[in-house]
């Protein structure tokens, strides 16, 4: 097997960091994991390092970390359980994109669970 490359690592720490946003970590653990999915293909790119395990690595980490996202907007939002009932169809949504080769070029799924459960979480706080 051949090692990671530097965006596959970026990609893990953003993974890395995304689980421990979910399980109730900083906002800030959320941030960097949100910006290393956005730097990773491009760093990818630049260094000519583009392939399909980054590619594949890439959407599987958003893919597991869409519901644990989900999740945490749940209990933000003081119902978790409600909220997780979307993830099957997220999930749907998610694999029909990755199907038909579609990719927003900023953002994704997860991405927009992360700043909608920090942004109930930072109203709450005030």
């Amino acid at each position: 097997m051949k090692a990671p490359s530097a965006p596959d690592l970026v990609t893990l720490t953003g993974y890395m960091l995304g689980l421990w946003w979910a399980q109730g970590g900083p906002a800030w653990a959320g941030l960097v994991s949100i910006v290393a999915d956005e730097a990773d293909g491009r760093l990818a790119r630049a260094l000519g390092e583009t392939s399909e395990r980054g590619s594949a690595l890439d959407w599987g980490a958003d893919v597991a970390l869409t519901p644990f996202a989900l999740a945490r907007l749940g209990r933000e939002c003081g119902n978790p359980d409600a909220a997780m009932l979307l993830a099957p169809v997220l999930l749907l949504v998610q694999a029909a994109a990755r199907a038909r080769g579609e990719r927003p070029s900023v953002g994704s799924v997860r991405a927009v669970l992360m700043l909608a459960a920090m942004a109930v979480r930072a109203k709450q706080t005030r």
